[in-house]
């Protein structure tokens, strides 16, 4: 840990242990000491990048713009499809959704809906709601331009389900938590799992002419877990 940024992070870990202290009732008792023991003994930037973590650290605006994965996937999500506008689903935006909490601030017009059974709480606006449950291949998602998905785990299956299925644009950045999941015990390794999501996307984005399936690796960001999109082609 550099020692010029130990009392920084000494603070951001006091910050974290009082949010738990103070919103206990939101997590398990098994899951508030599993967090308590992680944020305990991982250092800085490490912390940044587990999950259960970095959702709390999103919530209290605590991470660094240079290790915010939120920020990054945002950036990437309007570089490829746009966000303006648009009516987007996120599939498995955690308890604390950071990341449609950002693009709720970055849009003027359009709407942001979130499918998660973590979240904390229910919500629904005119341009904003949670939505506290599991995503499946038959959720109505209504009048969708975009799906989105940051490392949502197993979420990615239903994620391109809808997606291919009702001809949606989609981004998704995988992760390793998909074989883990129920029902994906079968998979022997997360690359088979990885290689299976892959294969499944440009099948669907092929057979429905949604262009063509891109991939792309963020070596900033781990660089092993890619980012897959569709692309598709300028009239």
């Amino acid at each position: 840990m550099e020692e010029c940024n130990y009392g920084i992070y000494k603070k951001t870990k006091q910050r974290l242990f009082d949010f738990l202290n103070e919103n206990g009732h939101l997590f398990g008792g098994y899951e508030l000491k599993i967090l308590r023991s992680i944020i305990e003994h991982y250092d800085f930037p490490m912390l940044y990048f587990v999950e259960a973590v970095r959702n709390i650290l999103e919530k209290l605006k605590l991470i660094p713009d240079e290790y915010n994965i939120y920020i990054k996937f945002l950036n990437l999500v309007e570089e490829i499809h746009g966000i303006e506008g648009k009516n987007i689903v996120e599939v498995g935006g955690g308890m604390f959704p950071g990341l449609a909490e950002r693009i709720k601030l970055k849009q003027k017009n359009g709407k942001i809906v979130v499918f998660d059974p973590r979240l904390y709480k229910e919500y629904d606006s005119d341009k904003f709601t949670l939505c506290k449950k599991k995503i499946h291949r038959n959720s109505y998602i209504g009048k969708a331009d975009l799906i989105i998905g940051l490392m949502p785990c197993e979420g990615a299956e239903a994620l391109l389900d809808l997606a291919i299925e009702h001809d949606i644009d989609f981004v998704l950045w995988l992760c390793e938590g998909g074989p883990h999941g129920e029902g994906y015990d079968f998979y022997e390794s997360e690359e088979e799992w990885l290689s299976h999501i892959i294969d499944k996307a440009k099948m669907g984005v092929s057979k429905k002419n949604m262009g063509e399936l891109k991939k792309i690796l963020i070596p900033d960001f781990d660089g092993k877990y890619p980012v897959i999109y569709n692309k598709r082609q300028k009239d």
